[in-house]
């Protein structure tokens, strides 16, 4: 039994005379009927209220606003960002235009987002209120949640099981696989049975609720706490809006005499005093932030960093004055925000001062969140696909070439075989090379048509979020138990299909991995993917 099933428990001296307890039983029908019969339509969807979490994080209390309307979920997204401009205009209300308040000496109290009382704990900060969007059951029964028929909490909501070679199953299956336990992640379940890729099904509820594992700051042991495997959760997105705080690029935020520190990579969760001469630096009235640690690294930045920004574009392109507090400000960063709506001259960087600050929920280390990403790739996708027609384009086979260490060592022999087969099949073949980089907008042109994707581990893959649901990816991995299975959960969260094969070493040189074997798998997706008209 979790934490959650225990049964409510009344002490038998404290129990009240039968009597008492018919008149209370009366009054709190009584008063059921009038809050019934007299209630307020405007608060219905967006109000004030606790709820028991089942996830990892424990239940947030009254200093907290939850979004719950029912419909499909972009529609519940638009309300949840009206929500979110509510409160909004309720903190600079209050506010009145007032000076910056300055940060509290000497050491203070730490919330840290490794742990389940995270959430509860900025709850009772008086600088900090969250607005959350509710997730929505919508009649399913206990343990019967299904998401493909699920329309009010995902984007995408067909899935499919992720393959691997022999290798690879052996190890997945097994205990002590990796350094940071990615076999307890995936719940030890692997098939070699490629036919398998073929078929949909609901998400694992473990996706839903759980944390990236590490030694350093989360360690649940062989599995995860037994609700995360079956409960569903009680949100689906957060944020908390900061009074008068100083942010770090590692997406720290210090407020009075708090600090709070997201599970990022690399989160310090100690108290440290706030960076020197941060009183120095610019006071902004209104931040957005989705900084990280490693957030100028390719793979960091988009899948960790980037995605934070995706749920809150309506809030965002409304309230112009927020500026957005980004990792790096590069042509890349510049081109996927300038498509989503944002452009540059709101970015800020380094320390930063401000009077209100946002802190979307984090992303954990290599860990994509689901809502986030998939609605990243769904905005830019859309996007694109307005801006940049398809009409003329092939559906694209693509063999991701890596000019440095994590290479195939027979790429050219792998080249010939996906090339035959792009042929074989209609299909158009593109070697994406990293030495330069194509331009970003050929990159997406490339990655949108992509229907089977074969590259060893390494950012490149990273592309697939500009991938409509469904397509296949195959992955190079290499040196256990070093292994990183990062893309292994962004294609399962973004509905692509997913097969690995690994290699005993190779990620400080090359991938010893058969052409012929990855050859064989990729011509077994493309028959699958022709037999079922979609190729």
């Amino acid at each position: 039994m979790s934490d959650f099933d225990e049964p409510f428990y009344i002490p038998g001296d404290m129990q009240w005379p039968f009597r008492s307890r018919r008149i209370v039983g009366l009054l709190v029908v009584l008063s059921l009927t009038v809050a019934i019969l007299y209630r307020d339509p405007a608060r219905e969807t967006i109000e004030d209220r606790s709820y028991q979490f089942s996830g990892f994080y424990d239940t947030p209390t009254e200093a907290t606003r939850w979004v719950d309307d029912p419909g499909p979920f972009l529609t519940r997204l638009e309300n949840y960002n009206k929500g979110l401009s509510g409160v909004r205009d309720e903190i600079l209300k209050k506010k009145n235009g007032s000076a910056w308040q300055d940060l509290r000496e000497g050491p203070g109290t730490v919330i840290a987002g490794n742990q389940p009382h995270f959430l509860v704990q900025l709850s009772h900060e008086s600088n900090v209120k969250g607005v959350f969007l509710r997730w929505r059951n919508s009649g399913y029964p206990k343990g019967k949640w299904d998401s493909i028929t699920d329309i009010s909490n995902l984007l995408v909501g067909r899935f499919y099981p992720w393959v691997g070679s022999g290798d690879f199953c052996r190890y997945l299956t097994g205990s002590n696989f990796t350094k940071h336990r990615w076999e307890v992640v995936y719940n030890h379940i692997c098939t070699t049975d490629t036919a398998k890729a073929q078929t949909d099904q609901s998400l694992e509820l473990y996706f839903l609720n759980a944390l990236q594992i590490n030694q350093k700051y989360y360690w649940p042991g062989d599995a995860y706490p037994s609700h995360l495997y079956t409960d569903l959760p009680s949100y689906i997105l957060y944020v908390h809006v900061i009074q008068d705080g100083v942010a770090t690029p590692e997406g720290d935020v210090y407020t009075a005499n708090t600090k709070i520190i997201p599970y990022g990579c690399k989160p310090k969760f100690i108290w440290t005093q706030p960076p020197k001469k941060y009183r120095s630096t610019p006071v902004y009235d209104e931040v957005f932030l989705i900084t990280q640690y490693w957030g100028k690294a390719f793979f960091h930045k988009n899948i960790e960093i980037l995605p934070r920004i995706s749920p809150y574009l309506q809030f965002l392109q409304q309230h112009q004055s927020v500026r957005i507090y980004v990792s790096d400000s590069t042509n890349q960063t510049q081109v996927i925000l300038n498509f989503l709506g944002i452009g540059s001259s709101r970015f800020v960087g380094g320390v930063v001062r401000a009077k209100v600050l946002y802190l979307p929920q984090a992303t954990n280390c290599g860990f994509a969140n689901i809502q986030e990403t998939q609605l990243l790739s769904y905005h830019l996708r859309k996007i694109f696909s307005h801006k940049h027609p398809a009409t003329q384009r092939k559906k694209t086979v693509i063999l991701i070439r890596r000019s440095v260490e994590r290479h195939f060592t027979k790429r050219l022999e792998l080249k010939k075989h996906l090339k035959s087969l792009s042929e074989q099949f209609g299909l158009d073949f593109f070697w994406f090379r990293d030495d330069p980089i194509p331009p970003l907008t050929e990159v997406m042109a490339k990655f949108q048509q992509a229907v089977l994707i074969v590259g060893p581990h390494g950012a490149g893959l990273s592309n697939m979020l500009f991938t409509p649901p469904g397509a296949y990816v195959i992955e190079g991995l290499c040196n256990p138990p070093h292994t990183n299975l990062c893309f292994m959960r962004l294609a399962h969260l973004l509905g692509h299909r997913y097969h690995a094969f690994i290699s005993k070493k190779g990620c400080q040189d090359y991938l010893q991995i058969s052409p012929a074997l990855i050859a064989a798998a990729a011509k077994t997706y493309l028959e699958q993917m022709q037999k079922n008209g979609l190729i």
